[in-house]
C-alpha cells in the first residue's frame, strides 16, 4: 500500500514513470548520472583527510570508464567512425578548453598578483596545452584539466577500433591493459609522469576493457532484485572494506591490489544501485545522463568560481575555503542545477555541447 502511494505520488508531480523510454537503458541513466554526480563530488575542494572524498575519488573515474566501455559499440563491418569521434569527443574536447579559457585568464591574473606577465605565458602557453592534451611543461600548461577524460577515452576508442578488427586485437587490448596497471603501479610510486591525461589513461583504461567485455553478461544485464541487492551489499562491502584496509597498508605491494579491489567493489556497488532503480523513470536523470559531457566540461569552472565566492566572505586571508561533507554534497547540488538547463538548452540548440550530431 504505502509502496502504491508513493507511485502514484510521484506520476503525479510527473517525475516517476515505468521502465525503459525511448529505448534508453534506464538502469544506464542512473549509473551515468550518479556516476557524474561522485565525479563533481569528488573534485570538490575538501579536507584530505574526509572520508567520504578520499572513498569516492579511489573510483570515481574507474566507474565513468567502466560505464563508457559498457556503451561503446565496435562495428567489425564498417569503416572507422571518425565523424563520430568528431562529434562525441574531439569538438567537445576543444569547445570546453576554448569555453574554459577566460576563467583561467582571471584566475591566472589573481594568481600573478593582477598581473599578466609575459604574453606567451597567458596565450600560446595553455594554448599549446590544449593541443598536447593539457600537458603541463616548460612551454605548455593544461587549461581545463578535466577534459582529460574526453583525451583519454579518445584515444581508448581509437585503439579498441583499430585492435578489434585484427585476428589477435584482442589479446593486445588485454596486454595492453597489464601494461597500463603495471604503468600506473609504477606511477604512484615514482612519480615518472604528472600529466593528467597519461596518468588516467594508465588508470582507467584496465576498466573500459572491462565493461566492454562485461556488456550482456548475467552480472551486469540483470534486473532480479534479489540479486540485486546481494550484488549491492557485496559491492558495499568490499569497497569498504578494501578502502580501509589500503589506509591502514598503503605499501607498493598490498595498496595497488587494495586500490583495485576497491574500484571493483566501487563499481559493483554502483550498477547493483543502478539497476534497483530501473523501474523509475526520472526525465531529470535522463538528461543529466544525456548532459554528462557537459558536467564534465563546466563543473570545475563553477566550482571554481563558487569556492572563490567562500574563500572571499569566509577566510579572513582569501586563503582555500575547504568545505566539510554536508557543504560538499549542497555545492555539489548547486553545480548540476546550474548546468542542468545548460543540459536542457543544448538538447534543442547545440547538441554537440552534449556530444551529440548537429
Amino acid at each position: 500500500a504505502v509502496s502504491s502511494f508513493i507511485y502514484k505520488f510521484a506520476k503525479i508531480i510527473n517525475i516517476v514513470s515505468i521502465a525503459i523510454i525511448n529505448n534508453r537503458l534506464n538502469w544506464v541513466d542512473w549509473a551515468k548520472a550518479i556516476a557524474i554526480t561522485l565525479v563533481v563530488l569528488g573534485h570538490l575542494p575538501m579536507d584530505k583527510d574526509n572520508y567520504l572524498i578520499r572513498y569516492l575519488t579511489v573510483f570515481h573515474m574507474p566507474l565513468f570508464f567502466f560505464i563508457s566501455g559498457f556503451l561503446t559499440k565496435i562495428d567489425k563491418g564498417t569503416p572507422i567512425r571518425t565523424r563520430k569521434y568528431m562529434t562525441s569527443l574531439i569538438l567537445p574536447y576543444f569547445i570546453y578548453n576554448v569555453v574554459f579559457y577566460p576563467y583561467w585568464l582571471v584566475r591566472y591574473y589573481i594568481e600573478n598578483g593582477h598581473q599578466l606577465g609575459l604574453l606567451y605565458d597567458w596565450t600560446i602557453k595553455p594554448f599549446l596545452g590544449i593541443l598536447l592534451l593539457q600537458y603541463e611543461s616548460s612551454i605548455s600548461c593544461n587549461v581545463n584539466g578535466v577534459t582529460w577524460f574526453l583525451a583519454a577515452l579518445l584515444l581508448m576508442r581509437g585503439i579498441f577500433e583499430i585492435s578489434l578488427r585484427w585476428k589477435y586485437g584482442k589479446i593486445l587490448l588485454y596486454f595492453l591493459a597489464l601494461l597500463c596497471i603495471s604503468g600506473y603501479i609504477i606511477n604512484e610510486q615514482v612519480l615518472f609522469t604528472k600529466d593528467l591525461t597519461p596518468i588516467g589513461f594508465m588508470k582507467c583504461m584496465p576498466f573500459f576493457l572491462l565493461g566492454y567485455e562485461l556488456k550482456g553478461t548475467p552480472i551486469i544485464s540483470s534486473t532480479k532484485l534479489s540479486k540485486c541487492i546481494s550484488c549491492t551489499f557485496i559491492g558495499f562491502f568490499i569497497s569498504q572494506l578494501t578502502f580501509i584496509l589500503s589506509r591502514q597498508h598503503p605499501d607498493i605491494i598490498t595498496g595497488p591490489i587494495l586500490f583495485y579491489a576497491t574500484c571493483l567493489g566501487g563499481i559493483l556497488f554502483v550498477i547493483s544501485v543502478s539497476h534497483l532503480f530501473d523501474n523509475m523513470h526520472s526525465i531529470v536523470i535522463e538528461n543529466i545522463s544525456k548532459g554528462t559531457l557537459m558536467t564534465m566540461g563546466l563543473h570545475w569552472m563553477i566550482m571554481g568560481t563558487i569556492n572563490f565566492m567562500c574563500s572571499s566572505f569566509f577566510t579572513s586571508n582569501h586563503s582555500l575555503y575547504i568545505f566539510n561533507t554536508l557543504q560538499g554534497l549542497i555545492v555539489c547540488i548547486i553545480i548540476e542545477a546550474i548546468i542542468y538547463p545548460c543540459i536542457i538548452w543544448s538538447m534543442r540548440h547545440a547538441p554537440l555541447l552534449i556530444g551529440k550530431k548537429l
